[in-house]
């Protein structure tokens, strides 16, 4: 009786992480951004330029030098993100921290003046990648 009880609870749990697998969003090059628009997904890549602009409270950073290529994926750090990383992650200045680096970020694709982007506004979705 006991065996049978393991069994069952060794499948449940086996169901239970192909489940969790499955949640997991895709991973896209940022040059795929513009096929997501409206999706969660993750990506992972060197930021090429980033910046603080004051005037919208918000962090740039871009897989592209040229912020206005059609290849680019621009992540925008939010205010609120901004405060959540300085708090859970220390990083006051994410426009340097990050700067030149591979980043990992995962969030939902948008098109904000005909640029992809990922808004972050949690620090759960930003981290520097292996």
């Amino acid at each position: 009786m006991a065996i049978r009880w393991l069994t069952l609870v060794g499948f449940c749990l086996i169901g239970m992480a192909a489940s969790w697998a499955d949640d997991a969003p895709p991973r896209i090059k940022p040059e795929e951004a513009r096929k997501f628009v409206d999706q969660k997904v993750e990506v992972v890549f060197e930021v090429k330029h980033a910046k603080h602009s004051e005037k919208r409270k918000t962090v740039f950073l871009d897989s592209e030098e040229d912020f206005r290529s059609s290849r680019n994926l621009g992540v925008s750090i939010t205010e609120r993100g901004l405060a959540d990383l300085k708090t859970k992650k220390s990083i006051g200045k994410p426009e340097e921290y990050f700067a030149n680096k591979k980043v990992r970020v995962i969030g939902t694709v948008v098109i904000r003046e005909e640029n992809a982007y990922i808004d972050v506004d949690t620090a759960e979705q930003i981290g520097l990648a292996p």
